[in-house]
């Protein structure tokens, strides 16, 4: 994979990880909400590859655990040589090692004092490797498992190497390489595909643009059951919680139209997706004003789930400063609010 040249190091350096990630891990109990600011911080920044294997660099110690499959191919080892040499080996490995070590050294400042002194976790030379002594030491395995809904008649393949190509196509909204794959593999189109147990839609909702509306669209096409547009990821969370995250507004459209019960659809925060489109409304409002309109039911509005939402339209700046219209429609929000503390 490509390294992200959108990140030069100077950018890196300055960022303030106590504003993305405000909890310290300290075991089981916060893996989970944990996992989930350390991973939108490193996917913000495009590096997440770091710690998934999809970031590969020379001489990097492959994670206890790992197998041979974990190598690239011999078709792709040839082409990494040929970049390698256009670039120049060194400079690019150095510049991957460089940004490796701020990727692990952001998880190292947001662990708590006792983990950081645990010598299986603070003596391991990659991000990679930190992340996966984590995943299996805290990662509280069975109460993820039993929230997702995997596709029937899927197996997630346990080397997601496997999936390298599939995974890089939707990153990028190549449809053409991504067919390649679904032509030989037809249900790849609804398996999970990385450590994140993630399916080619939820990666794919995250690219914009024609290219971006194009891809989900011929990916849906491929996929027969309507409720396979609904799987959830590790973190419970479906391709439109992505797609509210990123303001797509073109995918949510799609995945609605086959799906019309995925705004009620919560993860395991009990977030529904209007939540992400009001954390993230100060992208776009528009976003936010369309998962209104489609939110329809009161189940995401009332008790806890409606004081959650009206407190992240607090911090997006989106309530009671845009249209008169959206205003009028949000003001309900506050009622419930005190109808919750007051019963």
């Amino acid at each position: 994979m490509a390294f992200p040249s959108s990140n030069p190091e100077i950018h890196l350096s300055t960022v303030n990880v106590a504003n993305f990630v405000s909890i310290k891990l300290c075991g089981k109990s916060n893996y989970i909400p944990w996992k989930t600011q350390i991973v939108c911080l490193l996917q913000s920044h495009d590096l997440f590859g770091f710690v998934d294997g999809t970031i590969r660099f020379p001489l990097l110690t492959i994670a206890p655990g790992d197998d041979d499959d974990d190598e690239p191919e011999e078709e792709e080892e040839e082409e990494e040589k040929e970049k390698g040499e256009e670039m120049g080996i060194d400079e690019d490995y150095l510049q991957r090692k460089r940004s490796d070590g701020f990727v692990k050294g952001w998880i190292f400042g947001s662990l708590s004092d006792e983990l950081l002194q645990d010598k299986a976790v603070h003596k391991l030379d990659s991000a990679r490797e930190v992340w996966l002594v984590l995943e299996e030491l805290y990662s509280p395995k069975s109460q993820v498992d039993s929230s997702i809904k995997p596709a029937e008649g899927i197996e997630s393949k346990k080397d997601f190497s496997y999936y390298l190509q599939l995974y890089r196509a939707s990153l990028s909204g190549d449809w053409k390489e991504a067919e390649k794959f679904l032509t030989r593999d037809t249900e790849a189109s609804r398996a999970q595909i990385n450590s994140l147990l993630q399916t080619t839609l939820h990666v794919a909702v995250g690219v914009k643009g024609k290219k971006g509306k194009h891809f989900v669209e011929k990916l849906v096409a491929t996929i027969e059951n309507d409720e396979d547009i609904a799987i959830q990821d590790s973190l419970g969370d479906t391709p439109l919680h992505y797609a509210a995250r990123f303001g797509n507004l073109d995918a949510a459209k799609i995945l609605l139209s086959r799906n019309s019960r995925l705004p009620y659809i919560h993860c395991l925060r009990g977030l529904y997706p209007i939540h992400y489109a009001a954390e993230y409304g100060y992208i776009s409002v528009d976003v936010f004003a369309y998962f209104l309109s489609i939110t329809e039911e009161s189940i995401p509005y009332t008790d806890l789930s409606g004081v959650r939402l009206l407190n992240r339209l607090i911090h997006s700046d989106l309530y009671g400063n845009h249209s008169p219209s959206l205003n009028y429609s949000l003001f309900i929000l506050p009622v419930l609010y005190c109808m919750y503390l007051f019963g």
